[in-house]
């Protein structure tokens, strides 16, 4: 609302853009160090943390955790044991409609589609799109 060229305008941009600067440097700090307290395996004390930050702690201990665990069988002398996970099983479907694009299981964005184009999809969207008989099932040659 000020004029952009007024010595206060100026001061107070400029003050605006070191609090960012502040604040990004603030929260780039706590990461790291609850990253390292991760690394260690270590847990972060709760009461030192926003509800944020302590979602994306638990998210992110586990990773660190398997590689330790890792790494406690490799030296202990055993063969590592891990969980190998499937990714999303998808399917291909041939559309019968036009639909808008919709954002899949996967949080992915698919679409838009066309009468007669075929797509690969995340399963469970594939499931819906049948029932609402927008699409169908294209089975793959063998």
């Amino acid at each position: 609302m000020l004029d952009e060229k007024t010595i206060k305008a100026r001061l107070l941009t400029h003050e605006a853009k070191n609090a960012q600067k502040m604040v990004k440097e603030l929260v780039l700090l706590r990461q790291e160090k609850a990253v390292k307290k991760a690394m260690a395996s270590a847990t972060v004390p709760a009461e030192g943390l926003t509800k944020e930050e302590e979602e994306l702690t638990k998210e992110m201990s586990p990773p660190f955790e398997s590689f330790h665990s890792l790494l406690k069988d490799i030296l202990g002398g055993r063969l590592p044991q891990m969980d190998v996970r499937e990714k999303p099983k998808r399917q291909v479907l041939r559309f019968l409609k036009e639909i808008p694009a919709i954002v899949g299981a996967d949080m992915k964005t698919y679409g838009p589609f066309r009468p007669e184009d075929i797509a690969s999809v995340p399963h469970e969207n594939a499931k819906i799109l049948v029932k609402q008989g927008v699409a169908m099932e294209v089975e793959p040659k063998s």
